[in-house]
């Protein structure tokens, strides 16, 4: 008899060991695991925008004669910006950490295209945008077009323009605009929207980012 409870003790032992081994792994899959995948899941600096409603296909003229169709890009990392050329502050220091960006990135830059998008078509003519984005980055493509051409892309990026000279705001402020930066993906799918003041590591960060995803 003592010895069958001898017996009968080890295997509970046994078994109270065998639980907390079972346990202590449990704690690690649902702790530890989850964390240490974090460190390899890429980190943005800007909204992610994940399941945003696909970028409508859309042309516009470009600056320098021929026709910018974004479904050509297909492919590309593709970064979106609305201003106007003859902008004081925010337009100018978001180009420069563009171009400053298009450096940082070496080799890969001939995988992202730049696009700057006006708001001022009435006064940003094609010789204005060349000359303008000249300065920047000789790569950087300028689109112009007619108020209607232009209207259905604005509003598919939901841009807001306030003219100071149609009373939409303080005289002397000249236009005021979003000022994002929307980043499509090699898909051709909006993933990012970076935000006035990010800056060149931040947008790079989240460019290199995209460039290391395959297009679907």
């Amino acid at each position: 008899m003592q010895a069958q409870e001898n017996i009968d003790r080890t295997r509970r032992n046994r078994l109270a060991i065998i639980t907390g081994v079972v346990m202590g792994v449990v704690a690690v899959i649902f702790v530890i695991v989850p964390n240490f995948a974090l460190i390899f899941t890429p980190h943005y600096h800007g909204s992610v925008l994940w399941g945003a409603p696909k970028v409508k296909d859309f042309s516009l003229p470009n600056a320098d004669g021929s026709t910018f169709r974004l479904s050509d890009y297909k492919g590309q990392v593709v970064v979106i910006y609305f201003g106007y050329t003859t902008c004081a502050d925010i337009c100018p220091a978001t180009l420069y950490n563009l171009s400053q960006t298009m450096k940082s990135l070496g080799s890969q830059a001939k995988e992202v295209t730049v696009v700057f998008i006006t708001v001022d078509p009435l006064n940003d003519t094609p010789a204005k945008m060349t000359t303008y984005l000249k300065a920047f980055n000789p790569d950087f493509i300028g689109l112009t077009g007619t108020v209607a051409q232009l209207r259905p892309v604005y509003d598919e990026f939901q841009v807001t323009i306030l003219r100071a000279d149609q009373g939409q705001a303080a005289a002397g402020t000249g236009i005021g605009h979003t000022t994002s930066l929307f980043v499509l993906d090699r898909s051709g799918d909006e993933r990012v929207e970076l935000h006035e003041g990010d800056t060149v590591q931040g947008i790079s960060g989240d460019i290199q980012n995209l460039l290391n995803e395959p297009a679907s």
